[in-house]
């Protein structure tokens, strides 16, 4: 039980320090890629909008299949936008840079949902401590997200943040990874 709320922290922690990183750098990165300063924050937007319009097909998916195949979905499309947001970079098209963002959005989506996962695969008594320590992830991304940022930015010598977006590739398989050793219950298929 312990070990499962600690793997989803940990998924949690890797999630939102990605989404920390995205979001600290897409403005940024627009204002290099975009065609007009206007569309600078375009991807930050794109970011948003996907977890928004994935949340309820994600949960929808999560409960009618199993937790750790819902999540592992939810990591495809976190690594197809890692993949695309780079690409984006290193051919400087911010069309393919604003997809990407959407497709981590989407992932987030599916993200929302650890907490949940970490209560159902609580003890009644440890439930709170459960919730507690899987959203104590947000605050671990709050340095690591901007950290990862800051020390990559300038990996790829002649495209910036090109070498921060190839970070997200390893974040989301290491969390993918993590994911694998949960054993995570079926979902409840009441209501």
């Amino acid at each position: 039980m312990r070990r499962n709320v600690v793997i989803l922290a940990v998924c949690q922690a890797l999630m939102m320090s990605a989404t920390s990183l995205v979001v600290t750098t897409s403005a940024l990165v627009g204002v290099l890629l975009a065609p007009s300063r206007i569309w600078a924050t375009s991807p930050v937007a794109c970011l948003f909008v996907g977890s928004l319009v994935c949340a309820f097909p994600a949960s929808l998916l999560i409960k009618s299949i199993w937790r750790r195949a819902g999540f592992s979905v939810g990591h495809v499309f976190a690594l197809m936008g890692a993949v695309t947001t780079t690409c984006g970079l290193l051919y400087s098209n911010f069309l393919l840079f604003c997809v990407g963002s959407l497709l981590i959005g989407f992932f987030n989506g599916f993200g929302q949902f650890y907490r949940f996962a970490a209560v159902d695969s609580a003890s009644e008594a440890y439930r709170s401590r459960a919730i507690s320590w899987v959203l104590a992830g947000g605050i671990v991304a709050a340095f690591v997200g901007p950290g990862i940022a800051i020390w990559t930015w300038d990996m790829v010598a002649t495209v910036p943040y090109a070498g921060s977006y190839s970070m997200l590739v390893g974040l989301y398989a290491i969390s993918m990874l993590f994911l694998f050793f949960a054993r995570l219950p079926m979902p409840d298929r009441k209501g």
